[in-house]
């Protein structure tokens, strides 16, 4: 299944002062989104520490960018460790935005009303 994905990062954990350092990044709120060419989407919101290196070039909170930040999310993933064999942790995020759009297309389960219900129940969306 092709998918385009859409990364955004709402919020970003800063510690006041770092290393000589003001507003450093040291967690990233982010999304991820999946769409279909039909307009389904699934998506997986979470956190990500990010370490802290002094040999690395300091970016100024006001001059992040979301590349930047989204190159600092993506790193930080694909170097987390996972169940799935040979996958890593961003595969194994895109897997499950997969399924939750598979999920949508072809349920796996449906509520129904009972046949002797007088109010039909919502559909779950």
């Amino acid at each position: 299944m092709a998918l385009t994905y859409t990364w955004e990062f709402p919020a970003l954990d800063c510690y006041p002062t770092h290393a000589e350092q003001e507003n450093v990044v040291f967690t990233v709120h982010w999304r991820l989104q999946g769409e279909d060419a039909l307009g389904n989407t699934g998506h997986v919101y979470s956190t990500v520490g990010l370490t802290l290196d002094a040999e690395a070039e300091f970016i100024a909170f006001d001059d992040l960018t979301k590349d930047v930040v989204q190159g600092w999310v993506e790193t930080a993933l694909q170097n987390q460790p996972t169940p799935m064999a040979g996958a890593n942790v961003l595969e194994a995020i895109k897997t499950s935005i997969e399924a939750q759009i598979q999920e949508k297309l072809t349920p796996s389960r449906i509520t129904k009303s009972a046949p002797w219900a007088t109010t039909p129940i919502a559909p779950a969306i």
